[in-house]
């Protein structure tokens, strides 16, 4: 043990003062848009509303992470509208075309994921009789994308039905306006609610083609138009809650009489028991004392005794979850009946009856509804700092975001096919490679996502390089070099910052058009149409030279309503985006200008390379080590240990407002250094693969998916409050669904309580009971908050895969 000295002691201060402001610098951490007050996103629209529609949940996007969203909140017995730009629900598996579950090798072999997740996977081998029949080799699930859409629809259904809740589904739909009421004076981070939303859905006009007869570039701007055009004839919808009820009176406790209980008044804490440990009893337990966290463990395992823990590092939670044995399966507890609610703690009544009419849930792929109700937001690369150590800007750019992909699908045929070379060709050309060597082979490539196969039983060699393709297999692409679309810069950039919504009109009432460049998403589309062209006729590869590439004429682009894409062009509905607008989180102790999930929150890069004591100042790179030091921290704190010494943790933050799970690798598809992206020479932007690599399991804060500004409004999906470099992992099919499910429970949660999602974790580090009721229902949903051996303690997450 170290000696504590004076010295020590006289840093020690210094040290709880950082604690408490470690993102003091925050507020340059971000491109922010910082907005002290909201103005109504909202006018009269320009003609009458056709209907009116009332729900308890209004889910934006119908995503993985909507889906989760509608998914839950329909099993807790609620009405969910849910609308969607394309007509088809799952984003990522089906309108996006990206057919092939992202999944880390430890959390599949566990199979710990929420409920609806595996039970979209369980439907999933169901309906094909195995759970991959494309055979890929990226996934251990490559299926048609057409059928996820169909799949999913039913898992929905399904969930209405054992729920006793209402979906209304609004495909071909978009949000254009919202009502927001007016800022609260004295609250800077809160104290607005949505009102209601004006959503305009199109139909084809009659006499015209079929809806997916035409990219999205050449529709989305009449997508967002009142007025009926040649094309669509609009509906135009306004959405708005239900009809508040009066509650019902609590369930009794178990053995209890019935009492009535006043709504607390705000700023009361609830004073029921921590959610119970399976088969244990329930004892009155103390209240903590301010600064301690709650605990909440897990049956012990045999032989295993209670002991208590040290004081937390950074506000973390403190967990005694032992770590898997080897062989061990992770086990969650059953799902609910009826509805699915907690039965060991009656319902809290918080707010006084206040909390909100209805919830709203932006799980857009792009952060629609951040933009348009312009709460703070980032957008594209924050700044290096010791938060986000490997950022490749000193200053941030909100040009470079991730790149965006046009999927489509490809069949093998017996006979060469005439390819006809597209008259934009040679404009792409400059762009597509096989990227490296050692993936340089066509077969490789079409089998890497491949989602159907002729022979599914048949053994394969072990190099995918040698791997049979069979007339009537068809591959699914999704490749770097390829049909990614990579613009970084102000007059390329896709999804428009804030600046640029301004200057174009869409913040001003009714003028909201979807907050993307139309003309990057032609480009897009082009770039993958000659994707196409390049994998069967082309010669050249930008980047390993002349004498790589060969044709493979022997295979067919796939278009047409029937095809899995389900468009007659053969693209996917809507480009799959691993980006969008993340929102900055509210305030709190620990980050004072906005919660954040940030690179060292999860990231396993060796922060001992030379290149972050070269790039960050010495008191940053101090600060950095402050930040990953974990249990050391303090000695580093107080002088009695150097950064040189310091070990850094071998684990993600944990979370004491987790609601859900996620696992994958950081990975980039970063921005091109020059516009536009297909420039002849072009080249990644430099060091924006800098925090590639792996990560550790990771949780999702119940903070990161509550905007500020607007009290009932929450954010799954890929537009939480993470950093550009945590967003890289933060972004595939089971973060989605777990980030999406645990927005619906809370939504549900909150209606059935009257209580705001803020009012939850307000006031962490102290003790937060009405959170710790809503993580039991989590947790007794079958929707994970934690991964098995969970703990301050437990350094063994270099093990996971």
């Amino acid at each position: 043990m170290s000696k504590f000295n004076q010295q020590s002691a006289m840093k020690l201060p210094s040290y709880l003062f950082w604690l408490k402001s470690r993102s003091l610098l925050s507020l340059s951490l971000g491109l922010i848009s910082v907005i002290s007050t909201i103005s109504p996103v909202f006018s009269a629209p320009n003609r009458n509303l056709d209907r009116e529609e009332t729900c308890d949940i209004l889910v934006a996007g119908g995503g993985l992470a909507g889906a989760a969203t509608a998914y839950e909140g329909l099993r807790a017995g609620r009405t969910v509208c849910m609308t969607e730009i394309t007509d088809w629900v799952g984003g990522q598996i089906s309108s996006q075309g990206t057919s092939a579950l992202d999944e880390r090798e430890t959390q599949r072999s566990l199979l710990f994921y929420p409920r609806g997740y595996l039970e979209l996977r369980r439907r999933i081998k169901e309906h094909y009789g195995r759970l991959n029949p494309g055979g890929c080799w990226v996934s251990y699930s490559c299926f048609m994308p057409y059928d996820g859409n169909k799949i999913l629809f039913e898992v929905l259904q399904d969930a209405a039905k054992t729920g006793n809740g209402k979906l209304k589904w609004f495909p071909n739909t978009v949000i254009k306006e919202l009502e927001i009421t007016p800022a609260v004076a004295g609250n800077a981070v809160g104290g607005q609610q949505i009102k209601s939303a004006i959503a305009i859905s199109h139909q084809p006009a009659p006499n015209t083609p079929p809806i997916n007869t035409e990219t999205l570039s050449k529709t989305i701007e009449d997508a967002y138009r009142y007025e009926n055009s040649a094309r669509f004839n609009k509906t135009i919808i306004r959405f708005i809650p239900k009809p508040r009820q009066t509650p019902p009176n609590p369930p009794l406790p178990r053995g209890g009489n019935a009492t009535s209980s006043p709504p607390l008044v705000r700023g009361e804490k609830a004073t029921s028991s921590p959610p119970l440990v399976r088969g244990e009893k329930a004892t009155s337990s103390p209240p903590l004392v301010r600064g301690e966290k709650a605990t909440s463990s897990p049956p012990l395992q045999g032989g295993d005794k209670a002991t208590s823990s040290p004081p937390l590092v950074r506000g973390e939670k403190a967990t005694s979850s032992p770590p898997l044995q080897g062989g061990e399966k992770a086990t969650s507890s059953p799902p609910l009946q009826g509805g699915d609610k907690a039965t060991s703690s009656p319902p809290l009544q918080g707010g006084a009856r206040g909390g909100a009419d209805w919830y709203v849930v932006d799980a857009t792929e792009t952060g629609e509804l951040i933009g348009l109700a312009d709460v703070p937001y980032r957008l594209g690369i924050d700044p290096r700092s010791p938060l986000e150590p490997s950022s490749g800007s000193p200053t941030g750019d909100a040009y470079c975001t991730q790149g965006f992909t046009y999927t489509f699908a490809m069949e093998a045929t017996k006979e060469p096919q005439q390819q006809q070379q597209p008259s934009f060709y040679q404009q792409y050309a400059p762009y597509y490679s096989y990227e490296l060597q050692r993936l340089a082979s066509f077969p490789l490539v079409f089998s890497y996502r491949q989602i159907r196969s002729m022979k599914p039983d048949e053994p394969r060699p072990a190099d995918p390089k040698q791997f049979p393709i069979y007339p009537g297999d068809i591959s699914m692409q999704n490749w770097t070099w390829g049909n990614d679309y990579r613009p970084g810069s102000s007059q390329d950039n896709l999804i428009y910052s804030r600046a640029q919504l301004a200057a174009n009109g869409q913040l001003q009432p009714g003028g909201w058009m979807g907050g993307l460049r139309t003309e990057t998403l032609r480009r897009g589309e082009e770039n993958a149409k000659g994707f196409f062209y390049w994998l069967v006729a082309g010669t050249t590869d930008s980047q390993l030279g002349n004498g790589v590439k060969k044709p493979y004429p022997n295979n067919r682009f796939l278009s047409g309503l029937d095809s899995p894409m389900g468009t007659v062009h053969g693209l996917s509905k809507y480009p799959y985006m691993r980006e969008g607008r993340r929102i900055i989180g509210r305030p709190s102790l620990s980050q004072p200008q906005g919660f954040t999930v940030w690179e060292v929150d999860m990231s396993r890069t060796n922060f001992k390379d030379s290149f972050y004591r070269q790039n960050l100042s010495a008191e940053d790179y101090r600060n950095l080590w402050l930040n990953l030091g974990g249990l050391n921290a303090p000695a580093l704190a107080v002088g009695s240990q150097s950064v040189e010494n310091t070990k850094s943790r071998s684990r993600a933050t944990i979370y004491p407002d987790a609601v859900g799970i996620g696992h994958y690798a950081i990975d980039f598809h970063p921005c091109m250094t020059n516009s536009p992206p297909e420039a002849p020479g072009n080249t990644e932007r430099e060091g924006t693969r800098k925090g590639q690599g792996q990560a550790y399991p990771f949780q999702i804060p119940l903070r990161a998916m509550i905007p500020q500004k607007i009290d009932n409004m929450l954010v799954a999906g890929k537009s939480i409050a993470v950093s550009h470099t945590a967003a890289a992992a933060y972004r595939v099919h089971s973060f989605e669904w777990s980030a999406g499910a645990a927005a619906g429970i809370t939504a549900a949660f909150s209606l059935e309580n009257g209580i705001i999602p803020y009012q939850l974790v307000d006031e962490l580090p102290s003790r937060e009971p009405n959170l710790e009721v809503l993580q039991l229902r989590l947790q007794q949903n079958a929707n994970p908050i934690a991964f098995p051996g969970t703990s301050i303690f437990n350094s063994s997450w270099q093990n996971w895969k």
